[in-house]
């Protein structure tokens, strides 16, 4: 077996799991999770976060399962997300901005193709939402500083089967969802009797499910998948410089999920994509001001085809996206919404199936005239899929007696 791929894919994910995630930043984050992710790689994010029914390329994005039914090699993939995210904010006619760094590791997945049967893992920082504000007062010469920070995700792993059948592809997953809501406040005046320091601290997990499935005709083809909605459970501990107080069991609500996706292929070069994401917020009628989410993601891709193209720019996959995406929650009686510009191209590597997926994202969330807050982030994205360390060609390197010719005499 060649121990290269698999040095290389565990250098990876060490590399990774050593990065601090400060991913999912945004000023909304003291209302929700604003940041989410659907389960996409990064070809599929830097093309308009598509890729429910995108067939027609090696796909590593399992949000739909049935994805992985396409799959006719191990593969493994794993991305990452980094720039930078300025807040703005508005109040009593005083605006404020700061720059802030962004990090994410938004997924790895793995795909072991036997047959008509497939099998996988796929792990999504599925939803998050990061952000931190301190603000300094004087009275009476007392200087006096506060701190509020939130620190909220949810995490989602999945174990995937996906089987094939002709045009079809049928794939369901287990998915298991833990995560964390943090909320910390820090006072300090310079008065110990006046400095105060609390937090809130919950926890929570529960699994769930997903089927989906993808139809190809020709040049066309579908995609859909539905995830059941479920009750996430842990606790909730208050703890402050006096006490830590357990609050008892804490429950967080997630909705069902419903995608689909269409995509079309033309001049055997060229397609478009198209998904439609819903999350069904108003069936739980767990928060007020909760309504119902839903992103619309359009892109467009080139894939030449080999020595079409005489430059090395020519010859690599190329992509655009836009992406609109209404929020589950209101600020100041308003609808939260988000629009994103994404473009990229795909580096091919030597062996088949190894790649390096290259991606821009431009964001744009919230307005100051109608919530008082806005984020906008400029997104850097990279990701490396391949390394087929299970079906790779055997190398017949053990010495071997090799046969004198025979002389023949008459």
């Amino acid at each position: 077996m060649n121990f290269k791929p698999i040095l290389v894919c565990m250098s990876i994910i060490v590399l990774t799991s050593m990065l601090p995630l400060f991913g999912g930043n945004s000023i909304f984050s003291y209302h929700g999770t604003p940041c989410q992710n659907f389960g996409n790689d990064i070809y599929g994010m830097s093309m308009g976060d598509v890729g429910v029914s995108d067939i027609f390329r090696k796909n590593t994005g399992y949000g739909n399962p049935a994805i992985l039914g396409n799959a006719s090699q191990t593969l493994f993939s794993t991305g990452l997300m980094f720039g930078w995210t300025n807040y703005s904010s508005e109040y009593q006619n005083l605006k404020k901005t700061y720059r802030d760094n962004s990090m994410d590791f938004p997924f790895f997945s793995i795909a072991v193709p036997y047959r008509a049967h497939h099998f996988g893992f796929e792990f999504n920082s599925m939803a998050s939402g990061v952000a931190k504000n301190q603000i300094t007062s004087v009275v009476d010469t007392v200087i006096t500083t506060e701190v509020q920070s939130t620190d909220n995700y949810i995490y989602r792993a999945d174990l995937i089967y996906a089987y094939s059948l002709k045009n079809f592809n049928f794939g369901a997953s287990l998915d298991y969802y833990f995560g964390h809501d943090i909320r910390r406040f820090y006072q300090d005046s310079g008065y110990g009797i006046f400095n105060t320091s609390e937090k809130l601290q919950r926890t929570y997990k529960n699994p769930t499910a997903t089927v989906g499935f993808t139809a190809k005709f020709n040049t066309l083809a579908l995609g859909a998948y539905f995830t059941s909605g479920c009750t996430l459970e842990g606790e909730s501990i208050r703890s402050s410089i006096h006490e830590t107080e357990n609050l008892g069991t804490y429950k967080h609500v997630l909705p069902n999920h419903i995608a689909i996706g269409l995509t079309k292929k033309f001049m055997n070069t060229y397609k478009i994509s198209s998904d439609l994401q819903v999350d069904l917020w108003k069936m739980e009628n767990q928060i007020d001001n909760t309504q119902d989410s839903w992103k619309l993601g359009l892109g467009f891709a080139e894939e030449p085809a080999e020595d079409t193209r005489k430059t090395i720019l020519g010859q690599m996959p190329k992509r655009i996206g836009v992406s609109y995406r209404v929020l589950p929650f209101e600020v100041n009686n308003n609808a939260v919404t988000e629009t994103a510009l994404t473009g990229g191209l795909t580096i091919p590597l030597k062996n088949s199936g190894n790649r390096i997926d290259i991606g821009l994202q431009y964001l744009m969330r919230g307005s100051l005239d109608k919530h008082n807050l806005q984020d906008r982030s400029f997104m850097f994205m990279l990701g490396l899929t391949g390394f087929d360390i299970l079906s790779g060609p055997f190398k017949r390197t053990k010495p071997r007696e090799i046969p004198q010719v025979e002389e023949l005499t008459e």
